[in-house]
């Protein structure tokens, strides 16, 4: 499954794509849902955008995803069932703008900053994780965590450096006598791995085989992954050959090194051009 070219096209913009979104749930009577719908776009219009752009990107690659969710009940957003072997459920999750700037101190236009330091939002990811986690193990299918943001600031903090990080937790100062100038790590906001009582890198957060982070752009949303080293299910990353995703390479951890691989000759985000819902 593939992307449109960013190349030789345009995509639309994403009110567009919430109109064709708002008639695919009315063309099936998905009533309840998107009354829902409705309601989160008054609520949280980027929360209900994300929605709607991550089914638009499903179905343009012909994933052929289906509302999921329950609306009395809850749970996860969409099922997709490109065929009988590869089932897989998205839930979708949207970060605050106004708490992406806060956090990362990126400056918001017309504050009158030009460039300068900001932080990763790697705790903030990870805790999207965490709270995602019980609620995607409800489900005997691979599970995609998608998390997006709009703001302006995506384009550097939904990307290679931030699944790196949310691996393998925010670099940290090492203590090695024999190599000061090694990267170290604490894990502390690692979302895949910890330190357990006895010192041994071990896995958590089962349920999540997979995490997309999601830049929201106008007419098209960029993606990068993080695959979870041993899941409960895995999911398979050649589903989407176009997302460039990253792994902790050579699971389990030894001698308490940790590194991160890409799919070969990629690290940077693929692009997807907003499409409408047919």
């Amino acid at each position: 499954m593939s992307f449109m070219s960013l190349r030789s096209f345009h995509g639309i913009p994403i009110h567009e794509v919430v109109d064709s979104y708002w008639v695919f749930l009315a063309r099936n009577h998905y009533n309840a849902h998107l009354k829902r719908f409705g309601e989160r776009l008054e609520a949280d219009a980027k929360a209900a955008e994300a929605e709607a752009v991550v089914f638009s990107l499903l179905w343009s690659s012909k994933a052929r995803p289906d509302v999921l969710e329950d609306a009395s009940t809850g749970g996860v957003d969409f099922i997709c069932r490109p065929d009988k072997m590869s089932e897989f459920v998205v839930e979708v999750k949207s970060l605050n703008s106004d708490g992406v700037a806060r956090r990362s101190c990126w400056p918001k236009k017309g504050d009158g900053r030009v460039g300068g330091a900001f932080k990763l939002e790697t705790f903030k990811l990870k805790n999207v994780a965490q709270r995602a986690d019980r609620q995607l193990g409800r489900y005997a299918f691979p599970r995609v965590l998608a998390i997006a943001s709009s703001d302006e600031s995506a384009l550097v903090l939904m990307d290679g450096h931030a699944v790196e990080s949310l691996l393998v937790s925010d670099p940290v100062p090492s203590t090695s006598l024999d190599n000061p100038a090694m990267l170290a790590t604490d894990l502390r906001n690692s979302v895949f791995v910890k330190p357990d009582n006895a010192g041994r890198i071990v896995t958590c957060l089962p349920h999540v085989s997979a995490i997309w982070l999601i830049g929201i752009f106008g007419d098209q949303s960029r993606l990068v992954g993080a695959l979870h080293p041993e899941p409960e299910i895995p999911f398979d990353p050649n589903l989407f050959p176009d997302i460039p995703y990253g792994w902790l390479r050579k699971w389990p951890a030894q001698d308490g090194r940790l590194g991160v691989e890409w799919t070969p000759g990629k690290r940077e985000p693929a692009g997807f051009l907003h499409a409408r819902i047919q």
